[in-house]
């Protein structure tokens, strides 16, 4: 399929154009899991993404370990490298068994410039162009997603462990959004999670995702991501996530929470 050559939001006006990103911004691109970090705490993701401080204890790292494993067990079925339904995915293997049927596309990482317009990237995630390696405003990750014969409907599908959680149907959002950017000939997206150990689907309430949806779609995360790029104080939000924070004063971290 062809990358989209135009502009995907073209019908908005000069004035709503994207700013370009400050020069004096601490970061340049963003992704969702970026974009969450810095919501829980904009301190915490200035220690981690912008300063890469190191916590002084040892992060847990058993559930990136799992999901890791997780996702690369589904990219081998669905690639029939596996040809048994993996472990993983004991919970729904009649979904597993029907989605490898229909010639997905996986595990694919995408990324996208200013205008949210695609730039070509290989396997490993960097782009084919040098060049292009600094135009990169925003990155996603596809788990998988399977077309119609004439390509103009797509399901887009993010494989999750654990429980659902509040922020999800956002990420479904971004997931659409990012579908009808790249597939110039898609004009509906259904954007789905499977919870494999749960044995759940969620269907985002807006399903599905239109042509005609993009530049609202597109503004609403402008204005989602505005902050991450103009804080230049990046205080510190204390709460809940504290007692995760590897950077937070009882794990011996630099901040005062």
């Amino acid at each position: 399929m062809v990358a989209r050559q135009l502009m995907p939001y073209e019908n908005i006006k000069p004035e709503h154009y994207p700013a370009p990103v400050p020069q004096e911004a601490s970061v340049r691109a963003w992704s969702f899991s970026a974009w969450k970090n810095y919501t829980e705490c904009p301190q915490r993701f200035k220690y981690e993404r912008i300063n890469k401080l190191q916590p002084k204890q040892p992060v847990d790292r058993k559930a990136l370990v799992r999901g890791e494993q997780y996702h690369k067990d589904a990219e081998n079925y669905l690639k029939d490298r596996l040809h048994e339904v993996p472990p993983s995915f004991k919970l729904i293997p009649e979904k597993m068994q029907k989605l490898k049927t229909l010639d997905p596309i996986c595990e694919e990482m995408w990324a996208f410039d200013r205008w949210w317009r695609p730039i070509p990237l290989n396997e490993r995630g960097f782009t084919e162009d040098f060049a292009d390696k600094d135009k990169i405003w925003v990155r996603m990750k596809l788990d998988a997603a399977v077309f119609s014969k004439e390509n103009t409907l797509c399901v887009a599908i993010d494989f999750k462990t654990g429980d659902l959680k509040e922020d999800h149907p956002l990420q479904l959002e971004l997931q659409a959004l990012g579908v009808l950017c790249k597939y110039p000939t898609v004009n509906e997206v259904y954007s789905e999670a499977w919870y494999s150990d749960q044995r759940l689907v969620l269907q985002h309430d807006d399903n599905p995702f239109t042509r005609k949806d993009i530049d609202k779609l597109i503004m609403k995360w402008e204005q989602r991501v505005k902050a991450m790029f103009t804080d230049t104080r990046h205080a510190a939000k204390p709460g809940r996530y504290c007692t995760w924070c590897p950077y937070s004063r009882a794990k011996g971290g630099p901040c005062k929470f």
